[in-house]
């Protein structure tokens, strides 16, 4: 296998070992899982930002026994990616769902919520529903609210049930239809936020994949992890090229990849700039310019949160894409003049 092979930017984490951090939001997840009356939550993050990879941890055999002991062998998970089918309407939801549960369950005749319920009671057993993408059915008008009516009886009687759903904003904050706004199916999702991956986690990302002839790079590593900064999508993104180009040319630099790293990633960066608000593009554009003050601007929390913006909201998280968002808006790195050098280190020699 060719090294750069053993990152993956276009697809999520399929094994256990392919997942990095986010440790204590997988024990708050098994917090809710492994209670004696099992409970439902949404998992929140942008688009690539590891919503498919956290869910398929999480539900992964060895993960599940490392926090549920000897009781997670009676927890089955049953996953739909819900933008893999053609789902018109709730017709369409239940063929699928009942499919999916017959080859789960290896049971026959389980049309109907109540039968799968019996099913679960005779073998005692917990069923842990994750619908991937969530979001797609939410905003899609031919689901009425007796739809997620008959979802939330069916959660909330039965102790050994539980559902994880997975949405790029909070399911309330999605433009549905205003007689589903009340619905207190919404009710029983406490909402967990993907935040990025700590300095940590991101270079133990980068080191586990990269060919032995690249792991003595520390500096280029630090590096990699300015340019493109903290979530997974950009680091797999970044790390896949920086191998691959190193399987080519033999150079260990990361330096002359750089350029290739920001048009892969270019097309991300522009999801995210399409999905910001203009309460939201407006603070950017304050953080780009030369006099912003972050003592006296309020920053959106959420971009903080997401890791776009920093934490001490100084700066973009990442160089590549305070590049895109210069270009996108406009606004010109800004360059010191002799005047202004003069006029900062008198301030220095002041203090």
């Amino acid at each position: 296998m060719q090294p750069n092979l053993n990152f993956h930017p276009d697809r999520p984490c399929l094994k256990a070992s392919e997942h990095f951090g986010r440790e204590n939001l997988v024990q708050h997840a098994y917090g809710r899982l492994g209670t004696d009356d099992v409970q439902s939550f949404a998992i929140i993050g942008f688009h690539k930002e590891g919503k498919s990879s956290f869910v398929n941890y999480i539900r992964h055999p060895n993960v599940k026994a490392k926090y549920l002991g000897k009781k997670s062998e009676s927890y089955l998970f049953l996953y739909m990616d819900l933008s893999k089918y053609q789902l018109n309407n709730e017709a369409d939801f239940f063929k699928v769902f009942y499919h999916k549960i017959t080859e789960l369950l290896k049971a026959t005749d389980l049309q109907e919520l109540a039968k799968i319920t019996d099913w679960l009671v005779e073998n005692d057993k917990c069923l842990i529903l994750v619908f991937d993408n969530f979001n797609l059915i939410v905003t899609n008008p031919n689901f009425r609210v007796s739809f997620y009516e008959g979802l939330r009886s069916w959660f909330s009687t039965h102790s050994q049930i539980g559902c994880i759903v997975t949405s790029p904003v909070q399911l309330l904050h999605l433009a549905i239809p205003q007689e589903l706004a009340g619905s207190p199916f919404f009710n029983i999702f406490d909402s967990y936020s993907l935040s990025p991956l700590n300095l940590t986690d991101a270079t133990n990302l980068i080191y586990q994949h990269l060919p032995n002839d690249l792991k003595d790079n520390g500096k280029d590593v630090f590096e990699l992890i300015t340019q493109v900064g903290y979530n997974p999508y950009p680091l797999q993104q970044a790390g896949y090229i920086w191998a691959a180009n190193y399987a080519k040319h033999s150079d260990p630099s990361f330096k002359i990849v750089i350029d290739e790293v920001y048009q892969a990633c270019r097309p991300y960066y522009q999801e995210i700039y399409a999905g910001l608000k203009n309460n939201q593009l407006e603070s950017i554009a304050t953080i780009l310019s030369s006099n912003y003050n972050p003592k006296k601007t309020r920053i959106d929390n959420n971009l903080i949160n997401h890791g776009w913006v920093t934490k001490d909201k100084t700066k973009l998280a990442s160089k590549l894409m305070e590049t895109f968002f210069r270009d996108k808006m406009g606004i010109p790195e800004q360059k010191y003049s002799l005047g202004k050098l003069k006029q900062f280190f008198s301030s220095l020699l002041k203090r």
